[in-house]
C-alpha cells in the first residue's frame, strides 16, 4: 500500500513499487479512509497468505503545500508570489485532509510493515527506496527491473522523468522538486506556521529547522 500526503513523491513511489513488485497488488491512496475502502473491494487484501506493507513518503509541509498551490494556480509557471491568501488557505486544508493528518496519527515513523521515506532524502537518489525495501522484505529486485525503473520512473534523478513515461507529467513542477522556501513571502510563512495541522506535522515528522522558523507564531 502506498499512502502519503499529496506532493510528497507519492505518484513516483507508487509507479516504482508496481514495477519492482509485479506479483503484488499495489494500492495507492492519499487518505487512510480511501485506502481502507479500496482494500474492502480488493479480494487479495483479505488473503491471509499476502502480507500488507505500507510505504509512506513525507516532505517539508511548506514545500508540499506551496507545490500544490502552484500546481492549482491559474497562472502559467506560477511562483509563490502569485499565490493568494485564499489559494494558500485551500492548499493548507487540502494538505491536512489528504494524508498529512493520517500520517501524524500513525506517528510518522517506521514500524513493522510500515516504512516512511523523507522526500528530502530520496529526491536525489530514488533507487535508495528499493534498497531499503529489499532488506526489509528480504527480497531482491533484479537489475533488469531496476533498469526499467530508471528509464521509465526515475531517469537519473527522481524529478527528471522520461518524456511520456509519467502518467501525470503535469505533476512534475517547474522547480523539479527543489524547495520553494526561499521564494515564499513572509506572510505565507506566517500563515503556514499558524496552522495547527502544519504545526503537528512539523513536530511529529521531525522537521526541526522549519519548526525553528515558526517560533513565536502560535497555531490558530
Amino acid at each position: 500500500v502506498q499512502q502519503s500526503p499529496t506532493r510528497t513523491g507519492s505518484t513516483m513511489t507508487y509507479n516504482m513499487l508496481t514495477k519492482a513488485f509485479p506479483g503484488c497488488s499495489v494500492e495507492k491512496s492519499h487518505r487512510k479512509k480511501g485506502m481502507e475502502r479500496g482494500r474492502r473491494n480488493n479480494p487479495r487484501a483479505h488473503d491471509a497468505h499476502h502480507e500488507t506493507v505500507t510505504v509512506s513518503t513525507t516532505r517539508d509541509p511548506f514545500d508540499s503545500i506551496m507545490s500544490y498551490a502552484l500546481l492549482r494556480s491559474p497562472v502559467t509557471r506560477a511562483t509563490p508570489a502569485n499565490v493568494s491568501v485564499g489559494e494558500l488557505t485551500q492548499a493548507i486544508e487540502h494538505f491536512g485532509v489528504w494524508g498529512a493528518d493520517d500520517l501524524v496519527r500513525s506517528g510518522c515513523r517506521n514500524a513493522t510493515n510500515r516504512w516512511t521515506f523523507r522526500y528530502e532524502h530520496f529526491n536525489a537518489r530514488p533507487m535508495g527506496i528499493l534498497d531499503v525495501l529489499e532488506e526489509a522484505l528480504d527480497c531482491a529486485v533484479d537489475e533488469a527491473t531496476r533498469g526499467t525503473i530508471r528509464a521509465t520512473v526515475a531517469n537519473a534523478s527522481w524529478v527528471v522523468a522520461t518524456p511520456g513515461a509519467s502518467p501525470r507529467p503535469h505533476h512534475i513542477s517547474a522547480t523539479l522538486g527543489q524547495s520553494h522556501e526561499t521564494a515564499m513571502l513572509p506572510w505565507q510563512v506566517e500563515q503556514l506556521c499558524k496552522d495547527a495541522s502544519v504545526a503537528r506535522f512539523l513536530v511529529t515528522c521531525g522537521y526541526v529547522r522549519q519548526r525553528a522558523m515558526c517560533v513565536g507564531a502560535a497555531p490558530a
